[in-house]
């Protein structure tokens, strides 16, 4: 049996994290489903996000980084690359495929108001995804305004109903505008139309977000964590450049020992502009007090770089890379930031193929096959997992990192394919462009050569020429 002070011990042992001292009164932790969170903030969350992007540089900065480095200058790249029962690519089925593709990806095709190619549509989406929180895509079978009788809307997360929160008899229940049924799987969508509410089947909607908790109905900003400093620091930054530029335009006040009465107009009010090298008399009584703001401050400097490290770490992006700044750092913590910046970038790339390029292209791949390329039906499962590259990132240290390859590749640790695909190529198309080099090369009679010298340690010894030269033929 326990004794008291042995049951005064365990009573006190606890987490640290559920103290209710006055220290964490002000800790709200009311326990809440997400989407119970979601229903009270989503609107205004998504609203704030919308200003800071327009109005915020550093926000306008990392929707900017989003598109240069999860979409790239050309966009998520296609590839069908079926193979038949022998292993060999079939070359007449996939060329049917991807010129199908490509056609489809077009502006003026890709979606109902014709204004977006799929470059455009991934832009928008990853910009969304940030800014809003998640992006909803509606699937248009039967279009009659392109040759494929197939298109896409991209429809504002507003227009899913955030209000429409209701327990149907049939056991679905709809949860801020989506009705999903018992196991949480979503049935229809409820989209506001002017005054109407649209009930659209779940199989024509694609809804792309990023969940961070279970049962996860709506996603919001990928901003949310960064909002409250960033707004404070714009308001702290105004402040400063207000002060600033009051203490570089005011000079100072003229002052007399009778100056109790002045309010500031009638003919007591005494003014003057300078310019420089000149010399002023005052009135006999008054004198100059100078008029010094001290603004920005000296601490100004470190005190926003620490704010918005912390906003970059909200945002999942180095402060360097959010900022610009690349004062005070070397280069191997710039590179670390790098690194860890792109595999964030990797997880986004596969966050659009996954749940958005790929359902999209398996519906599209279903309803053309049999109609518009000369393939069966019966053939989907072999064009359905095409190749999806994304853009590849350039290696910080070209030498090195070409040679860990190499070396890596010879020990059988990995495959050409797989470096080629870290920084975005293809195998076929490198090795076909080869291919086709070297044929000309033969044509025009030029022999290529690269001769690159390393000593027994690994190190390039500098010796290192690439020379052309002509073929003597006797």
């Amino acid at each position: 049996m326990k004794s008291k002070g042995d049951i005064t011990k365990y009573q006190k042992r606890q987490f640290e994290g559920t103290n209710t001292s006055r220290l964490f009164r002000d800790w709200v932790s009311a326990p809440m489903t997400i989407d119970q969170d979601l229903q009270n903030s989503l609107q205004q969350l998504r609203s704030r996000s919308r200003d800071l992007s327009q109005n915020n540089d550093y926000i306008s900065r990392y929707l900017r980084l989003l598109q240069i480095n999860v979409i790239g200058p050309h966009g998520i790249l296609f590839q069908s690359q079926a193979r038949d029962n022998n292993k060999h690519l079939d070359v007449i089925g996939n060329k049917q495929i991807n010129d199908a593709w490509i056609g489809f990806s077009k502006r003026g095709v890709l979606t109902a108001d014709g204004k977006s190619s799929m470059l455009d549509v991934e832009n928008v989406i990853i910009t969304t995804l940030a800014r809003d929180g998640e992006v909803f895509i509606r699937k248009l079978k039967g279009w009659d305004k392109n040759q494929y009788g197939y298109a896409i809307q991209l429809i504002e997360a507003d227009l899913i109903d955030i209000t429409k929160n209701k327990k149907l008899a049939n056991g679905n229940k709809i949860t801020m505008g989506i009705e999903a049924d018992e196991w949480g799987r979503p049935v229809h969508y409820h989209v506001k139309s002017g005054t109407k509410t649209l009930l659209i089947p779940a199989e024509e909607i694609i809804h792309v977000f990023d969940p961070e908790r279970i049962d996860q109905s709506r996603g919001y900003p990928w901003t949310t964590s960064s909002m409250k400093a960033l707004k404070q620091l714009a308001g702290y930054q105004e402040s400063e450049l207000v002060a600033a530029r009051v203490g570089a335009a005011k000079m100072g006040f003229i002052t007399s020992e009778t100056g109790d009465d002045y309010v500031g107009t009638g003919d007591d009010y005494v003014s003057m502009d300078v310019a420089p090298g000149t010399f002023e008399q005052l009135p006999q009584g008054m004198s100059i007090q100078s008029f010094d703001v001290d603004h920005p401050n000296a601490g100004y400097g470190s005190f926003t770089k620490s704010i918005l490290r912390s906003v970059a770490s909200g945002l999942n992006v180095s402060y360097s890379a959010l900022t610009g700044d690349l004062e005070s750092t070397s280069y191997s913590s710039a590179r670390i930031g790098v690194l860890e910046d792109r595999d964030y970038y990797k997880k986004l790339q596969k966050l659009i193929i996954d749940k958005f390029l790929q359902p999209l292209y398996e519906d599209f791949l279903l309803h053309i096959l049999g109609s518009n390329v000369q393939i069966p039906q019966s053939k989907y499962d072999k064009f359905a997992t095409p190749s999806w590259r994304p853009r590849g990132f350039p290696t910080i240290d070209e030498l090195k990192s070409s040679r860990a390859n190499i070396s890596l590749i010879q020990a059988g640790l990995t495959t050409t394919a797989d470096v080629l695909a870290e920084q975005g190529k293809d195998l076929d198309e490198v090795y076909n462009q080869i291919a086709l080099e070297q044929e000309l090369a033969k044509q025009l009679g030029l022999n290529l050569r690269s001769v690159l010298e390393v000593d027994e340690e690994g190190t390039d010894s500098g010796k290192s020429t690439v020379s052309t030269t002509k073929e003597t033929k006797e």
